[in-house]
This record gives C-alpha cells, sequence and structure tokens, in this order.
C-alpha cells in the first residue's frame, strides 16, 4: 500500500499548521522513499505507510510551533526524523 497525497494532506490538516507550497507533495516523496529504502535497510519499524504519516511525520511536525530562532540542531536522525519534514515545513 503506497502512500497517497491526499492521505498526507488529511492528516496535516490535523495539524492546523501553515505549509508552503509542495510541501504535501514533498513528505509523500520521503515517505515513499522510505517505504522503498526500509525494504532494504532496516530504518524503521513501522512498516505501513499510512502508520508511517502519523508516527513519522505528525510527530515530527508536532513540534514546531515549540521550535525559536533561526537554526535548529538534529543530532542522530536516523532516517531523518524530525529533520526531514521540519526542513520541508520550514524550507529557509
Amino acid at each position: 500500500m503506497s502512500v497517497r497525497e491526499e492521505d498526507i494532506t488529511s492528516a496535516l490538516a490535523r495539524l492546523a499548521q501553515s505549509l508552503p507550497d509542495g510541501a504535501a507533495e514533498k513528505l509523500m516523496t520521503l515517505l515513499t522513499e522510505l517505504e522503498r529504502w526500509n525494504r532494504r535497510v532496516n530504518l524503521t519499524a513501522i512498516r505501513d505507510p499510512r502508520e508511517m504519516i502519523s508516527a513519522h511525520l505528525l510527530d515530527s511536525l508536532v513540534a514546531r510551533p515549540l521550535l525559536q530562532g533561526d537554526t535548529v540542531l538534529d543530532v542522530g536522525t536516523g532516517p531523518g526524523f524530525p529533520g526531514l519534514p521540519l526542513a520541508i515545513a520550514e524550507p529557509e
């Protein structure tokens, strides 16, 4: 079962955060690649793409309103969470 952009858009709506244009598409690409590479290298125990939306994307972005300043250091993210979703949400 692949991730659909509509699934991500619907889940993101629950966060009530404004995201830049194209963010849902980039997040979909991120999860698609995670799903693909997770078959080769054990990056995450979560295998269901719909669970990845909640457990990886939403869990990463829920911290976004709490971040302050111009720079964030993300040390040891493994497969890129929360760093990559946050970078997509805050590209500047």
